[in-house]
């Protein structure tokens, strides 16, 4: 059973980072990181993608997102899909398996705002922090440290999350609970 009360940690250079999803924008997202200080955990089907970022420094290989919730409290994803942000957080080796009270969850994604809001209620009820922060600015403005983030969640989740995409992006918008970025107007 895992607590209710959640213990708020920082989100310092000091502590791993896991990054699941090393592609064109989780690649980019991590050096990004990096660049600020952060140790980061990685993750990827793709074992180049994983060598790059161990290479470079200051990443540890990780086999699992399993493994990667095993050794860090915070962990983004950016995944390409809805069914693989599924399987990373909820199949077999996914980070529900070693999921702490402490674990802050942000996902960057952009997947069914349906799936998001399920994810979220079941994460949050197994006692940790999920944020939904997809991005606008593409390939380049991951490059680059110039991402928008659109954040999903509560205002002091909000506040927990703001060093980590501050050091990814540019622009952080809060547009309320988890999908409320759907509700905005273009």
């Amino acid at each position: 059973m895992f607590l209710q009360q959640r213990s708020y940690i920082s989100t310092t250079s000091s502590q791993h980072v896991g990054i699941i999803g090393l592609g064109q924008m989780g690649g980019r997202m991590a050096d990004n990181l990096r660049k600020k200080g952060h140790n980061l955990v990685v993750c990827d089907p793709v074992p180049d993608n994983v060598q790059k970022q161990v290479d470079q420094g200051g990443a540890v290989a990780a086999s699992t997102p399993k493994e990667v919730a095993e050794q860090c409290d915070t962990i983004i994803t950016m995944l390409p899909s809805t069914a693989i942000v599924e399987n990373v957080y909820l199949g077999d080796n996914g980070v529900h398996e070693a999921l702490r009270s402490e674990h802050l969850l942000l996902d960057s994604s952009t997947i069914d705002p349906i799936f998001t809001k399920k994810l979220s209620k079941e994460l949050h009820d197994r006692g940790a922090t999920f944020v939904d922060a997809p991005v606008s600015g593409g390939v380049a403005g991951a490059q680059n440290g110039t991402l928008t983030f659109m954040v999903g969640g509560e205002a002091e989740e909000f506040e927990r999350v703001k060093p980590l995409l501050k050091a990814m992006g540019k622009n952080l918008v809060h547009c309320g609970g988890s999908c409320m970025y759907m509700r905005m107007d273009a």
